[in-house]
């Protein structure tokens, strides 16, 4: 390994500490891993997602911290479920566009599995499906 393509990160977050170093790739996996455990320490996901007063992307953003996008979810998956939640004032459209505005800010992760785009938390790695579908 190359010492110029090293990449080097330290974070530290009350009593938990990360320090990494490599390749992009290696890098950017551990780092989501320590984020993915530092949400679960310190800021447990509640069981209700309320959507009352909510936007989309607020409703969608709630989904993810409940655990919704840590399984691959297609843009259709995400729409229902809002629909299931009592948001029934929406479009499939509304979500997709939600979707990708999500994406863009860097709050979900998108990728194509089969021949369907799907969404994904951020901090979970998408290798990990390559080969299951």
């Amino acid at each position: 390994m190359n010492n110029e393509n090293i990449l080097r990160v330290e974070i530290e977050y009350k009593d938990a500490k990360v320090k990494v170093e490599g390749e992009y790739d290696d890098v950017w996996k551990s780092i989501n891993e320590f984020f993915k455990k530092i949400k679960e320490t310190f800021f447990p996901a509640s069981a209700i997602v309320s959507v009352k007063g909510k936007s989309v992307p607020e409703i969608l953003v709630s989904l993810r911290d409940n655990g919704f996008f840590n399984e691959p979810k297609t843009s259709k998956k995400a729409y229902n479920e809002i629909k299931m939640l009592g948001k029934t004032d929406i479009t499939p459209n509304a979500v997709s566009m939600a979707l990708k505005d999500l994406l863009s800010r860097g709050e979900l992760r998108r990728f194509k599995l089969k021949n369907a785009y799907v969404y994904l938390a951020p901090y979970i790695d998408h290798t990990q499906y390559e080969n299951r579908w």
